[in-house]
């Protein structure tokens, strides 16, 4: 992945924090997001931590002992899994940390017997949205012109059949 020491490890309770404050930096730095959106993650994550289960995970991908990437996944109905909090921070970017956080997750979902693995994104998440399509997924479900965060966006869903 990198010249540095890279490693993915499950998430603890430290890195909690760390998750919502990142995105919403992130998200706002590079796409204008309000801070409605980190009071979103912080909520998502509230319920993911609430309704944890033995399947689900958050993991950290660390460079040089420090966090710079985040993904989760959570179990669904219907033997599906579902990835949340998917990010890398920037300056880490093109490295091949986020290809190896969701490889991570696809790993974690097959060795469970998941038929299928879904993911939320938004139109303007241009290189996220363009490695779940080389990773497999295909868009399923778009409601366009959302207006959320400040900011007006197509939501979108896509799916890997595993």
């Amino acid at each position: 992945m990198t010249d540095s020491t890279t490693c993915i490890r499950i998430a603890d309770q430290a890195d909690l924090d760390w998750l919502v404050e990142q995105h919403g930096a992130v998200y706002s730095a590079e796409f204008g997001f309000d801070s409605g959106f980190r009071d979103a993650i912080a909520g998502k994550l509230a319920a993911f931590v609430r309704n944890r289960t033995d399947f689900s995970r958050i993991w950290i991908g660390e460079v040089d002992r420090g966090p710079v990437a985040t993904i989760a996944i959570s179990e669904r109905p219907g033997n599906s899994a579902f990835l949340n909090f998917v990010l890398v921070l920037p300056a880490c970017r093109g490295k091949g940390i986020a290809r190896a956080m969701m490889e991570t997750a696809l790993r974690h979902a097959r060795n469970h017997g998941m038929a299928e693995l879904r993911l939320e994104t938004y139109s303007c998440l241009g290189d996220a949205r363009r490695l779940y399509s080389r990773l497999g997924f295909r868009l399923t479900e778009v409601t366009p012109g959302i207006s959320l965060y400040g900011q007006t966006f197509d939501r979108e869903f896509w799916t890997l059949k595993l």
